[in-house]
């Protein structure tokens, strides 16, 4: 099983927390095995590490964001989203069924709905940090 750390600036742990400094995430196979401070987070010996330099860690975020008609496998990509709504939504159909076995439901589409009557209200707030 491979493992590795990576090392950030700051990491945000999703609970509401405070961002914790000099934040650590080790991965073990495939699977986040701990994550917090480089106090809290003791990698073991002979591990990788990565380091990200002033980047934030936040560590099980994944984007899911989707354009289910477009496939930039296809020849001349962009072009096509000019195909009829038919292709197109054979298209959105083939690719929702792959999202639908890597495990994207009906849950995640209502709460990506949630989010974006958020984002239209304008209560959504933007952050980053720059170097």
């Amino acid at each position: 099983m491979e493992r590795f750390v990576l090392k950030g600036k700051l990491l945000i742990d999703g609970t509401g927390r405070p961002p914790i400094e000099n934040g650590v995430v080790l991965i073990e196979g495939n699977r986040i095995a701990a994550a917090g401070g480089e106090k809290d987070v003791i990698p073991p010996t002979n591990v990788k590490v990565i380091d990200c330099g002033a980047q934030v860690l936040i560590p099980g975020l994944i984007d899911c964001h989707n354009h289910l008609a477009m496939d930039p496998t296809l020849d001349n990509w962009p072009a096509r989203l000019n195909d009829s709504d038919a292709e197109q939504a054979i298209r959105a159909t083939v690719h929702m069924g792959i999202d639908l076995k890597t495990g994207v439901t009906m849950d995640d589409i209502r709460n990506l709905k949630r989010v974006e009557t958020v984002i239209s209200r304008g209560k959504l707030l933007y952050s980053g940090v720059n170097e």
